[in-house]
């Protein structure tokens, strides 16, 4: 429902030449904030992917990223909501998302952070993240869908394979579906220090396997 308001508010925005509708004016700040990660990410996906395929990089971006989620919660007033949202908040944040591109990141986390800077509420940028990360994603999947359509029908993938991307496509809706609904509540009255101990636990265990294997 939330993204047939946006889609009707902001066809209502076109038509009234005016940004005074609410739900039509976050739909374009929305499609604002998505150009940097959908241009960048066009741009850089394939480079930076094997820049940092190596375990070890990934790990080394879990660790001192989560300073930006310690900073983040201590420089954000968190007194602004969605409504309060401006264009160059818009393009601070989808940058933001962009940078989400570098494995070991954390798209959500890069732009609730972002949305802290900006002064947002935590539910209110978590709220945002999500809904930012949506056309980027949906883009990404149906690009991804091309692919596996193309090969169905030139024989390289058989009926086997169609069963096992539909199991894979339906588990993780449900899991997103749930994983939002949970962390939008979390945010509600907690926060990011939870995820800056897992980030620097998990890369701590991960440059652990690494060493041990180096050593093997």
């Amino acid at each position: 429902m939330t993204w047939v308001r946006l889609f009707f508010g902001g066809l209502r925005t076109m038509q009234e030449r005016s940004f005074r509708d609410p739900e039509g004016r976050l739909a374009w700040i929305i499609v604002l904030g998505t150009i940097p990660a959908a241009v960048i990410g066009l741009l850089l996906e394939k480079p930076v992917e094997h820049a940092f395929r190596s375990p070890a990089l990934v790990a080394s971006m879990l660790i001192p990223f989560s300073a930006v989620f310690l900073a983040a919660e201590a420089v954000g007033r968190r007194r602004r909501g969605l409504g309060a949202l401006t264009w160059v908040d818009a393009v601070i944040i989808g940058f933001a998302q962009a940078v989400a591109l570098v494995p070991g990141v954390s798209r959500s986390g890069a732009t609730i952070c972002a949305g802290l800077f900006r002064d947002m509420e935590r539910r209110e940028a978590a709220t945002f993240a999500f809904l930012l990360s949506a056309p980027v994603i949906a883009g990404a999947g149906l690009k991804q869908l091309y692919t596996v359509v193309r090969e169905f029908a030139d024989g390289t993938l058989g009926g086997d394979d169609f069963v096992f991307f539909v199991t894979g496509f339906v588990c993780a809706a449900i899991v997103g579906w749930l994983s939002i609904r949970f962390l939008l509540a979390f945010l509600t009255t907690n926060t990011l220090r939870p995820f800056v101990y897992y980030r620097v636990a998990l890369g701590v265990v991960v440059l652990a396997i690494v060493g041990v294997q180096a050593l093997a």
